[in-house]
């Protein structure tokens, strides 16, 4: 009889053993779909906010200071944000825009180019009668040209990297929009008959820096409780 006894009590050992391992496995498997779920998300929201076409950027891997200042949680949405799952962006640790408020997940971080730019007004200085010449910086895809030649003088010809970019045997006067190679350093000439003064010519452009920065995705999944906190 005390056999029976000891053979149902180990059984029972057995089962209750068996059955807090399968518990264990079954949540440890949740935390890993779990987990995948995130990172896919996150992977995927990263990917999209940098492609050429992303709501942010200005080419890929190039973000918009402005666009990015601007993202919305419509935005996060389009790039994967869902009711589900919550999404953060942060630039260099500080958060600019969220769905929710992700609390652990997972975080998916890159480095890219933040790209801004400003208009840039530049009037070249003329002494001594001497053709007036300006150079602009790189990344500079279109300027604005605005001579205004005093009486007596005739600005014929203006050129850029070597070519001709404005021409006019009677005289050019006035604002003219001219494309230039965004991937050098442009010097501007201009070919005058008679004397200019500082003022008469002027160039406005966008002048634009880019500066490296890393860019975070978290995504949590909001179904289960608990942040994963993991990263790549």
């Amino acid at each position: 009889m005390s056999t029976l006894i000891a053979l149902v009590a180990a059984i029972t050992v057995v089962t209750i053993t068996l059955g807090g391992t399968m518990v264990i496995v079954e949540d440890a498997f949740r935390e890993t779909q779990r987990g995948d779920a995130e990172r896919a998300v996150a992977i995927q929201a990263s990917d999209r906010l940098v492609a050429a076409d992303g709501p942010i950027a200005d080419a890929p891997n190039v973000v918009n200071e402005s666009e990015l200042a601007n993202l919305s949680t419509a935005d996060l949405r389009r790039v994967g944000a869902t009711n589900r799952f919550a999404m953060a962006v942060a630039l260099d640790g500080e958060r600019i825009a969220a769905l929710g408020d992700p609390d652990g997940g997972h975080v998916v971080r890159r480095i890219v180019l933040v790209q801004s730019s400003e208009r840039a007004v530049r009037t070249p200085t003329i002494v001594g009668g001497e053709d007036p010449e300006l150079t602009v910086p790189v990344r500079t895809d279109a300027v604005e040209v605005t001579i205004s030649p005093p009486p007596g003088t005739t600005v014929t010809e203006v050129r850029s990297g070597g070519r001709v970019v404005l021409a006019d045997p009677g005289g050019l006067s006035g604002t003219f929009d001219v494309e230039t190679s965004p991937y050098r350093t442009l010097a501007f000439a201009f070919d005058t008959t008679g004397p200019l003064a500082t003022g008469d010519v002027e160039i406005a452009y966008r002048s634009t820096d880019r500066d490296r920065a890393i860019l975070a995705v978290t995504v949590d999944d909001r179904d289960t409780a608990g942040g994963g906190g993991e990263s790549v």
